[in-house]
């Protein structure tokens, strides 16, 4: 059994793609693709690229700068701890600017000239592997070899199918939901191993039955030729004292923690009254009934100081008293609406 590979597009899978890149500083990852590629690793895939890169036989770039490009991607991904194992590009374009590299290619995708080339570089078994990328050409190239494939469609640059292009396996917005697909599928495979298991036990028990048979039939003949008949009583007996004896220690651990739970229960409801009781002792009601009881005693010794100090007029002495009145009144409601709660 061969190697399984993850293998990727590069522009707008796996870095930014602001039309030709002709330098390595253009080169940005995209997000989730750190994240990505380590889960790919971690479930034991090979990482290889195979790009479609038209811009040299444009004459845009040379492939010694397309060399510093990838060297600058390799770079990026070892600072963050993922490492590819390869990068396979295809140089050729038949409507090429450069005489040496305008013609069509078997590398070029959607021909799986480049997949071949890995499979037998890091002997690949293409059927456990898979094509990600953001084109139908990858699909194709994908499942060309036989990999399993996913489209990743952006609804920032969507992929425009054409009549006679392939279906891919799967659909995903970037490159962090195509590792969550991986996993997926990692997953049930190895829940259906799993599964597989318990029928092959199935099949081997049918052949129990005809032992305890065989056994069945040599205790019924030991019980033809010397009958024990108390001996079986007995054990029935003991076994049944076991029973009684087992079921009566469950009842009483049973009652026991029963009481426990009932016990803890109510100091539980007693000290919650508690606290409900201490956050009761104050109330508004009460407070605005001892500020009124405060007032009608101040307008009663204001009335006491009136008659004290000779005023002749009745006036004087009779305001104060209906205030008093008036407070006091005030002050008895609110001390029974609080009762009344």
């Amino acid at each position: 059994m061969g190697n399984k590979a993850i293998f990727l597009d590069r522009d707008d899978t796996i870095i930014d793609d602001p039309g030709y890149i002709s330098s390595p500083e253009q080169v940005k990852l995209l997000p989730g693709v750190i994240d990505a590629l380590k889960s790919f690793k971690s479930l034991g895939y090979k990482l290889i690229v195979v790009s479609n890169q038209s811009a040299v036989a444009r004459g845009i770039i040379d492939e010694n700068k397309l060399a510093e490009i990838h060297e600058r991607l390799e770079r990026i991904l070892a600072n963050n701890g993922v490492f590819l194992d390869k990068i396979y590009y295809c140089p050729f374009h038949p409507d090429g600017s450069v005489e040496e590299y305008s013609k069509e290619s078997e590398l070029r995708k959607p021909n799986p000239g480049m997949l071949i080339q890995a499979g037998k570089d890091f002997d690949i078994d293409f059927k456990e592997s898979w094509m990600i990328g953001d084109s139908y050409r990858d699909v194709a190239a994908g499942i060309a070899v036989g990999c399993k494939t996913i489209l990743i469609n952006s609804p920032v640059k969507p992929s425009k199918k054409e009549i006679n292009d392939p279906t891919p396996d799967y659909e995903a917005v970037n490159i962090k939901e195509s590792s969550n697909i991986v996993r997926m599928h990692e997953s049930q495979k190895k829940s259906s191993k799993k599964d597989e298991t318990p029928k092959e036990d199935k099949i081997q028990a049918p052949k129990e039955p005809p032992l305890a048979a065989q056994e069945t039939k040599k205790e019924d003949k030991a019980q033809v030729a010397k009958p024990d008949i108390p001996r079986v009583n007995t054990t029935r007996n003991i076994n049944q004292n076991k029973f009684t004896a087992s079921e009566s220690k469950k009842a009483i651990t049973k009652s026991h923690s029963s009481t426990e739970k009932l016990l803890h229960e109510i100091v539980t409801l007693l000290k919650k009254d508690d606290r409900t009781q201490m956050y009761h002792e104050f109330s508004l009601l009460k407070f605005l009934a001892g500020l009124l009881q405060a007032g009608a005693v101040f307008c009663l010794l204001c009335a006491v100081w009136v008659m004290i100090d000779g005023e002749e007029n009745e006036l004087s002495i009779l305001v104060p008293l209906a205030f008093t009145a008036v407070l006091q009144l005030m002050c008895l409601t609110f001390y029974t609406m609080d009762n009344h709660k």
